[in-house]
Order: C-alpha cells, then structure tokens, then sequence
C-alpha cells in the first residue's frame, strides 16, 4: 500500500533511487522499493511519522523557518587523570628483529633491537 506522504520529494540520481523528506533534509524513514512498479514507496510507518506530524521535538519552537533547541548545558565536571602504572611483561624469546614476550597470559611482539635474555623483565 502507498501512502502520499506531503512532505517527501522523490530523488533520481542515476540508479538511486529514494524519497527525501523536506522537513528533516535526509532521506525517508518509511520508505520501500517496489519492485513490480520499479519505484520507491512510502509504507504503513509514513502515517506515524513524527517530522510528518511536526513533533520533531518537545523543546522546539519554529521561528521564520529557524529552528531553535532549548538544551540544559551543565557545567563541565573534572574527570579524575588516572596515573599511568608501569606494566611489565616476561621475555620469552629473543630474536634478531624482536621479542617476544608474555603479558597477562597473552603472547605479545616487540620489534627493534633490544638487549634482552629470556627471562627478563620487559616494560609494556
């Protein structure tokens, strides 16, 4: 079932296809691609659209074509800088380009040339 919505304006743009709404600027919600008729429909949702209804939102007033959004702004609160704790790692293997080492379970890389014996202790 097609649904004549007042508000949307169909785009052709070489193979796309889509109805654009004229209130929100971007493209249609409810909409659908029919196939038999090779072109985009409005479906049963169209009628309970809430930009075609004008309840975009509670705190809205439209004035001369401008919206305005009343939004409480609360001031910034300070977030806490965590310190950053040295994490430490076991070397497991040492190779010509790296080493391998564990960390917390996992198996990790590290590339460059380091001086390092299996068994060392390695900063994360």
């Amino acid at each position: 079932m097609n649904i004549v919505c007042e508000h949307g304006e169909k785009i052709v743009k070489g193979l796309d296809i889509y109805i654009s709404c004229l209130i929100t600027n971007s493209p249609c919600s409810f909409q659908r691609y029919c196939t038999s008729r090779q072109d985009v429909l409005n479906t049963e949702g169209a009628k309970s659209c809430m930009a075609r209804s004008k309840k975009l939102m509670e705190n809205e007033e439209v004035v001369n074509d401008i919206v305005e959004i009343s939004v409480d702004v609360k001031p910034e609160e300070e977030i806490p800088v965590k310190k950053n704790k040295k994490e430490y790692g076991i070397v497991v293997l040492v190779s010509k380009s790296g080493v391998y080492f564990n960390y917390n379970g996992q198996s990790r890389y590290k590339a460059g040339k380091f001086n390092f014996k299996v068994g060392d202790r390695i900063e994360v």
